[in-house]
């Protein structure tokens, strides 16, 4: 938290900004929705807001992404209350002008009125794994890619997806307007776009940040996500993140990542990974299956998980393999970083970056190795062939890697009961809940949720 001196000032700067009304306490819940709760920058007791936050009902982290109905088995119930406190450090002012937000962590309030970091917060959990590979000696930073759709009325009042192929200048050009807004809008937050172009979907646009240290990476994850909604709005539109939306490519939000030690990058050596990357890289490689359950979380994630369609759902490692769901980018010179290509806009990005590192933590503790690199598409192999090479598909569902998280000794004790739980009963009754739905119905319930 930050000191007494710092909020003070930090209040004090809002209140003579006349033009920032609200200030909002923004929060990832487990389901990956983002929800916040706001001030009023004038009120009188503005200050005791930012000290101390704002009541949040913990029943929120037991609600799944479609209802606001609390999962069975999370051991939540309508009673208990934690203390919403916004990171001052983070705060940003939104495009839509009259309100300004910052990410915040819960906080519990102990009987003498102390305060203390809660067990059910994402973005401590994140904080305190963070905390763990720096004890260890290193850490990591990452780069976002963001993968999403924009849908124009067409003559008859229905949002349609234009159609353009992968990289198609002319397709491109269509969406212009909404590219160079959501630039400017990011910068103006403080968040540095990288890379972007038409991706293979109907309407889709690839957007690629600027590696940074991984709290800033998933706040501004975050930031990315509400601004698309944002710049929607703005220009009468949807937009959407949702991992799979037709039939066609679908959505990722692929994570890069490099690791560090006494400020150097050391994830690489000359063809392939150093002894430390490799450990690091083979930790999440071995703790995958249990991963996907953070990373991959919604039903829908695994509509868009499938053979052919660039997304890594086979359990491999490789250079330039886009079928890989670990890859390393780039020529055989000495990598600067690594992706992983199994994670989406539907996860909690603290969560996910979180337990990443865990993985990677497990596979330096534990000096895990990785197998050898796969350089060709799996899916052009023969079933006996893959089985000579011991190559197997990811889990095809998510039920399936809940049933490897709960099993997974590493992930668990890292996240601690109480979060744990909460986390596995949301995800539970998400895939129960929704198992039965058409890819259709389940666009129309989650298009604008994600």
């Amino acid at each position: 938290m930050s000191s007494s001196k710092d909020i003070d000032q930090f209040c004090q700067s809002i209140k003579q900004n006349k033009s920032i009304k609200w200030l909002r306490a923004t929060f990832c819940a487990n389901s990956g929705v983002l929800k916040a709760k706001s001030f009023y920058t004038q009120h009188p007791h503005f200050g005791d807001f930012v000290k101390n936050g704002i009541g949040l009902a913990t029943g929120v982290q037991g609600l799944p992404a479609h209802e606001d109905h609390i999962a069975e088995g999370s051991d939540l119930t309508a009673a208990g209350e934690a203390r919403l406190v916004p990171d001052i450090t983070s705060m940003r002012t939104l495009p839509c002008g009259t309100r300004a937000s910052c990410m915040s962590d819960l906080y519990d309030v102990a009987p003498d009125g102390s305060m203390h970091p809660c067990e059910l917060c994402p973005r401590t959990y994140l904080k305190n794994q963070i905390a763990k590979l720096a004890q260890f000696g290193y850490s990591i930073k990452c780069g976002y890619e963001f993968e999403f759709s924009v849908f124009v009325k067409d003559k008859d009042g229905k949002y349609v997806a234009e159609p353009g192929t992968f990289c198609n200048v002319y397709a491109e050009n269509k969406l212009i307007f909404f590219i160079n807004d959501l630039t400017d809008a990011l910068v103006a937050q403080g968040v540095m776009p990288e890379l972007s172009h038409k991706e293979a979907g109907d309407g889709q646009i690839e957007f690629v940040l600027l590696y940074d240290d991984p709290l800033k990476a998933a706040d501004d994850n975050l930031v990315v996500r509400e601004t698309i909604q944002i710049i929607a709005e703005k220009h009468q539109v949807k937009a959407s993140l949702l991992p799979k939306i037709s039939e066609n490519m679908g959505a990722g939000n692929h994570i890069h990542i490099s690791l560090w030690k006494d400020g150097k990058n050391v994830t690489g050596a000359p063809d392939g990974f150093s002894t430390e990357g490799n450990h690091f890289v083979a930790g999440i490689f071995d703790n995958l299956k249990a991963l996907m359950a953070i990373t991959t979380p919604t039903m829908n994630s695994f509509r868009r998980l499938k053979p052919g369609y660039f997304a890594g759902a086979y359990h491999v490692w490789g250079w330039n393999n886009k079928e890989a769901a670990i890859r390393i980018p780039g020529g055989t010179q000495i990598p600067s970083h690594f992706e992983l290509k199994t994670v989406d806009a539907t996860s909690n990005p603290y969560l996910t970056i979180g337990s990443i590192i865990v993985c990677g933590l497990d596979g330096l503790k534990n000096k895990r190795t990785l197998p050898k690199p796969v350089s060709l598409d799996p899916g052009s192999l023969t079933p006996e062939e893959r089985e000579k090479l011991s190559i197997v598909q990811l889990p095809a569902s998510l039920l399936s890697v809940l049933e490897h998280l709960k099993t997974n000794t590493a992930l668990i004790n890292a996240l601690g009961p109480k979060l744990s739980k909460a986390y596995i009963a949301v995800k539970t009754y998400e895939a129960q809940t929704l198992s039965k739905l058409t890819l259709e119905e389940e666009v129309q319930l989650l298009l604008t949720t994600y």
